[in-house]
């Protein structure tokens, strides 16, 4: 039994090949849309061009979902969008698994550490309006209703904190647009027991995503994190995360499918403290249901127990 991760897509085609053709089981785990997400950036009159250039790419991507034995993804959406690419029909030895990792890893004495790093960083536990950003500093990202939002907050009388968590090859552009706020803050990169302690302090989690195929049919593991911190997700997502966050109250949404701005959603969390807990709690009880480490990670191997079972019942 073999679990191939994809992309990458060259590895993933040969792996997957090589294990069909000698009967060996395997499921190919979909964690973006590769090649289809390298089109996004390609200009419209551009991408005929840019399908011809990446076709073997396509070939490639198509044969390894067709020569795997299940598809996973981490979100109803992606599995059908896996199996609609590679145009294999989708059966029960496909399966959905959330990316999601175990808690209970900060030990009391680490988190007393992390709070008083906040302290120092001049993030107190002050009961202060305050959100959260963890994550890469990418393009896959639209900080421009953040940098809005945190305009609108600091000339206001309780001005609400916009902790920008991580770095990455966006975070130059980011500070730039960000610069003359006091209201923004950016820590840098920091480790689970700083994440936590700063959940502590905050009212929401920031999932700035841009609504993009790749992450309007997926369930991006920033979403997955904030439920385990018991953080409403403020977010402009269509798709899997708007179903989410509308079905469960987990969050609020923003953008202009909704007729609200993110600032908008954070004074609404900030003036009702009842609304706020309602939906952390809410966060936290959907995280227990459906995304807990144990839960998803034992299903999926009952999952490669079942694939490893039906071969050997078809080799007979």
């Amino acid at each position: 039994m073999a679990f191939i991760g994809y992309p990458p897509i060259e590895t993933a085609a040969v792996l997957a090949r090589w294990l069909a053709r000698r009967g060996v089981p395997s499921l190919l785990d979909v964690k973006d849309q590769w090649p289809s997400l390298f089109m996004e950036a390609v200009p419209p009159s551009l991408k005929p061009v840019g399908r011809m250039i990446l076709c073997p790419y396509f070939y490639l991507a198509k044969r390894a979902m067709r020569d795997a034995t299940g598809l996973s993804a981490m979100a109803n959406g992606y599995l059908v969008w896996s199996s609609e690419f590679a145009g294999r029909e989708r059966t029960d030895m496909d399966g959905v698994f959330p990316l999601t990792s175990p808690m209970g890893q900060v030990s009391a004495s680490q988190l007393k550490e992390a709070r008083l790093w906040w302290d120092s960083q001049g993030i107190g536990d002050d009961g202060r309006p305050r959100v959260c950003f963890v994550g890469s500093h990418s393009p896959g990202f639209d900080f421009k209703p953040v940098q809005e939002a945190a305009k609108m907050s600091a000339h206001e009388m309780t001005s609400c904190e916009f902790v920008l968590c991580g770095d990455g090859g966006s975070s130059a552009e980011l500070r730039a647009v960000m610069a003359g706020l006091p209201n923004v803050h950016f820590p840098g990169w920091i480790d689970r027991p700083k994440i936590e302690a700063l959940a502590e302090r905050c009212q929401a989690a920031l999932a700035p995503y841009l609504n993009i195929e790749n992450f309007t049919k997926n369930i991006p593991n920033k979403i997955i994190d904030a439920l385990s911190l018991g953080l409403p997700i403020l977010s402009p997502l269509q798709g899997e995360v708007a179903s989410l966050i509308d079905k469960y109250s987990v969050g609020m949404r923003y953008g202009t499918d909704t007729g609200k701005t993110l600032h908008d959603c954070i004074a609404a969390l900030v003036q009702d403290t009842a609304l706020q807990k309602r939906m952390s709690q809410k966060a936290r009880a959907l995280y227990a249901e459906r995304f807990s480490f144990e839960m998803v990670y034992g299903g999926l191997v009952k999952h490669l127990e079942k694939l490893v079972t039906q071969r050997r019942k078809d080799a007979k």
